[in-house]
């Protein structure tokens, strides 16, 4: 499988920062569904053993490599999916959202603009694309894109993104209203974002105990990340909040839970979520339905709960 060349810039605290972000995104109900999904990614992987060339599944695993936060994974499937079927609008769309996981905005989006040239509806793109223009540090652009979302499938994704970026480029009452629908239904990434606005808002003390709230106390170690905001540019802020990304040139002292948390492999944050909600069966398919699922499961594709 082909696979990405490194970014010239050298990062340091990467795996602490995604330990640190991941660890305050999760919500239990996605814990006690990583292990399906790693299943999934098991029986995809020794499916493509048996045929490396299955395009689909090759994208399949792309995806579930994204949900699993293994972005470098991600980008041999893509990569590999992408050699074999260079009009396929899915792999290039993978591997734009892949590329945006790995903070490299400029070549994702030759990525998406290929992928929408060959059918990708705009949609699919939109908070992937978002994204990539804030971490180029246009945010006017990353707004326009999540603006055009809000009414799709993934609004909610997108309207979160749209919060922490007018949050970066320094709106924060319009930030807290844009996210307003969410916090009233209680959800808990939306909660996490609003934290972060807080932080963005140069409220550390807020930020810090919105995250407690959240995450059973354990937000308390995200003080020497959410201090370290303001030294940072816009580009880098939603690297840093949104990837876990922090520049070589700011220093973060990471409390032990959280060096514990990265040495342990916590997996990193999730990019836009593909499909329906991997919840596989654990036992062997008995009736017709359940063998349909089974095999859909193999490529990505589940029931809507």
């Amino acid at each position: 499988m082909s696979s990405l060349a490194p970014t010239n810039t050298r990062l340091i605290s990467r795996r602490l920062a995604a330990a640190l972000i991941s660890m305050l995104a999760a919500a239990p109900v996605e814990v006690s569904a990583a292990q399906p999904l790693a299943d999934v990614m098991a029986r995809q992987v020794a499916a493509l053993a048996r045929k490396p060339v299955n395009v689909p599944l090759l994208i399949a695993a792309g995806r579930t490599a994204l949900q699993l936060g293994d972005a470098h994974a991600a980008a041999g499937f893509f990569g590999r999916a992408r050699e074999l079927a260079p009009g396929d609008a899915a792999a290039h769309l993978g591997m734009g959202s892949t590329l945006v996981a790995l903070n490299r905005p400029e070549a994702a989006f030759v990525e998406f603009a290929r992928a929408q040239e060959l059918g990708a509806a705009p949609s699919a793109i939109a908070p992937d694309l978002g994204l990539a223009y804030d971490l180029a540090g246009d945010q006017l652009k990353a707004q326009a894109v999540y603006r055009s979302a809000l009414g799709g499938r993934n609004g909610a994704e997108a309207r979160q993104r749209l919060a922490l970026s007018l949050a970066i480029s320094g709106d924060c009452a319009a930030a807290t209203t844009m996210l307003q629908p969410l916090l009233a239904a209680e959800d808990n990434s939306a909660l996490r974002t609003r934290a972060f606005i807080l932080a963005l808002n140069g409220d550390v003390a807020a930020s810090t105990a919105a995250l407690n709230e959240i995450s059973r106390g354990r937000g308390s170690a995200a003080e020497p990340f959410l201090r370290a905001l303001p030294a940072l540019s816009a580009a880098e802020k939603a690297a840093a909040l949104n990837l876990g990304i922090f520049p070589s040139r700011i220093s973060v002292a990471a409390s032990d839970e959280i060096a514990h948390d990265s040495a342990s492999g916590d997996r990193g944050v999730k990019p836009m979520q593909y499909g329906g909600t991997a919840a596989p069966r654990q036992t062997a398919p008995s009736g017709p339905e359940e063998r349909k699922k089974a095999q859909l499961a193999l490529f990505g594709v589940f029931p809507e709960p």
